[in-house]
């Protein structure tokens, strides 16, 4: 059903803006229409958690920058209503992550599995944050925007110096510079095969809202060492939802046709994907798509 669906890739909240808009909310469409005001709500409680758990990281000297949840639906749709996720997301510097966790399990967020500190570095070291938190009311506190699989060279430190201010509930919280943003959603992405639409939907806004700046912006994702997910990203939006790609795009993708055929696999997969449930790759066949993807062996 289109219910199923849109719940699958994240764009429930879309499908209900749509039928509301055409007025069909009643009958068949009732269902949608409250479960897109259940998310909502849901929304409006992490809206107010994150601004309380930033404001005590900020207190404890912590400079604590959020993304993922709310405030990427405000960063990327002026909404903060309009992208579904379960828990919160915080990074912070390695260097202030004890100071964060102590701050964090003072406020009654404790380690999700009970870990000591020595042990989340072993057991989450690879993949650079830790959970905290029970039930549905849990925070994952970052280090790194990705595991150790992939060489992405943003870190938190820099990406918050280059952030900028924006506003939630009343607090005025950092959140990405839309270049850095780009690179991690880019990443985050391709390395999960884009098998949720939202997070394509993600990145070709930010896309059409930087057009004609190609060149720049696969010149920052080389410096991060993603200019390869990202070339595969811009075609992915290409054949999905109909990013244009202009003259600038076209000079850049042509220097990569393994981006190229990369990103034309990926969309071929995800329409099968929705239209014949064909698996996505996995184990062994996977790790060869993230061979491909990576821009250094």
């Amino acid at each position: 059903s289109a219910e199923r669906l849109a719940c699958a890739h994240g764009l429930l909240p879309w499908l209900a803006r749509g039928l509301s808009a055409a007025g069909l909310t009643d009958g068949p469409h009732a269902p949608i229409a409250s479960a897109a005001s259940a998310s909502a709500a849901r929304t409006l409680g992490q809206v107010r958690r994150l601004t309380e758990l930033w404001s005590l990281l900020e207190r404890a000297g912590v400079a604590a920058l959020p993304f993922k949840g709310p405030v990427l639906s405000l960063q990327l749709y002026g909404d903060v209503a309009l992208r579904q996720s379960v828990d919160l997301d915080l990074a912070v510097p390695f260097e202030h992550y004890r100071s964060a966790r102590s701050a964090l399990i003072a406020h009654g967020l404790a380690p999700r599995g009970g870990h000591s500190e020595r042990q989340e570095r072993a057991l989450f070291r690879w993949l650079g944050h830790a959970p905290f938190g029970r039930g549905a009311d849990f925070v994952e506190l970052h280090w790194r925007f990705a595991d150790q699989r992939f060489p992405f060279a943003l870190h938190v430190e820099d990406a918050v110096a280059r952030s900028r201010s924006l506003g939630l509930a009343g607090v005025a919280m950092p959140v990405m510079a839309d270049d850095d943003l780009l690179a991690v959603l880019a990443m985050h992405g391709a390395r999960h095969l884009y098998e949720r639409l939202e997070w394509l939907a993600g990145v070709t806004r930010l896309l059409v809202a930087q057009r004609g700046q190609g060149a720049r912006l696969v010149a920052h994702a080389k410096s991060l060492r993603v200019r390869r997910m990202l070339l595969s990203s811009v075609q992915v939006a290409h054949h999905v939802l109909g990013f244009p790609i202009d003259v600038d795009w076209r000079r850049v993708l042509a220097s990569d046709p393994t981006a190229a055929a990369i990103g034309a696999t990926m969309a071929a997969g995800l329409e099968a994907n929705v239209r014949r449930d064909a698996p996505f790759p996995s184990h062994a066949a996977l790790q060869r798509r993230y061979a491909e993807m990576v821009d250094t062996r």
